[in-house]
């Protein structure tokens, strides 16, 4: 039997790629394969990392909200999972707003509110349900465009508590505009009442890369 020369693969040592590569890569990686758009809490669509909301419950039980304003409901499956941890505390309801009317399924703590956040009578009518003395965290996840977030940050960052959360969802992504990181970089500039918690990259994957604002 005539001898088969196989040749020798001699593997070269891998590239070394930072962090920011290594969750760039993960993150085009993970939504591109759909399972974003395949993943429910209670049967409810979720579009959210697993990881990132393992984050918003540590920080409920750890900082009881009296109030959380949710911006981009979408079908609720996030303000469900995180009215389901303020009801595990006792205390705590959700205002989630969102430009398009659909039916969710109801939750006893969540407000479901159609129209654009930016618009003065949402934020007036969210306004009004909230006390002095209560403990507010804002997460914004609506429209994606610089100008849109930083208008929605302007407007919903004083509403914070001291040692509360102003959360800016998918900073990983970049818009033709720069997207949530560009309107995220422009509010830190002239607000320094608020400071980046890096200690919410823990998990290395988030799709909130520097997003995690904590008022000082």
């Amino acid at each position: 039997m005539p001898q088969i020369a196989i040749p020798m693969v001699i593997p070269h040592d891998p590239p070394i790629l930072s962090h920011d590569d290594i969750r760039e890569a993960f993150f085009r990686l993970y939504y591109a394969s759909g399972v974003i758009v395949n993943t429910t809490y209670r049967g409810i669509d979720t579009l959210k990392c697993p990881l990132d909301l393992w984050l918003y419950q540590e920080m409920i039980h750890e900082l009881k909200p009296d109030v959380i304003i949710e911006t981009g409901s979408y079908k609720g499956g996030s303000a469900h999972f995180m009215a389901d941890q303020l009801a595990l505390n006792g205390s705590g309801h959700i205002f989630s707003v969102d430009i398009e009317w659909r039916e969710r399924p109801e939750h006893p703590r969540i407000s479901f509110l159609t129209g654009r956040s930016t618009d003065e009578t949402i934020f007036e009518q969210i306004k009004r349900h909230i006390d002095p003395s209560d403990k507010v965290m804002v997460v914004l996840d609506g429209d994606h465009t610089c100008d849109y977030v930083l208008s929605e940050m302007l407007m919903y960052a004083p509403l914070v508590s001291s040692g509360h959360y102003l959360v800016v969802e998918d900073t990983v992504i970049w818009g033709q505009d720069g997207g949530p990181r560009a309107a995220l970089a422009e509010f830190i500039k002239d607000n320094k009442d608020f400071e980046v918690d890096v200690s919410k990259h823990k998990f290395q994957i988030t799709f909130m890369p520097y997003g995690f604002l904590r008022r000082k």
